[in-house]
């Protein structure tokens, strides 16, 4: 499925007991979405990356077909997460 990335934001830094942590943060909109009731415009969506999945985004903002696997949440509930990105096309804003 085709999705609007605007902006990947990479980090890296230490938490409070000195583990690093380190990903990506995508911020995305799907421009197939129906908007909620009261709501106006695309709702934009964020997702968790690794550093490794981030290099995936080659040009931001750009089309990208992304794909997402599921795994076994809490209790069984089925939870997606995020696996590749490939550019389809890249964007400009005018």
């Amino acid at each position: 499925m085709n999705f609007l990335v605007l902006n990947v934001r990479e980090y890296n830094f230490k938490d409070d007991d000195g583990k690093a942590v380190e990903g990506a943060t995508v911020t995305y909109i799907d421009l197939t979405s129906v908007p909620e009731e009261g709501e106006k415009g695309q709702p934009v969506l964020q997702l968790s990356a690794t550093r490794d999945q981030a290099h995936d985004f080659t040009t931001v903002p750009g089309m990208y077909e992304m794909s997402f696997t599921q795994r076994r949440g809490a209790r069984g509930k089925a939870t997606i997460a995020f696996a590749r990105a490939q550019l389809s096309e890249p964007v400009t804003f005018a």
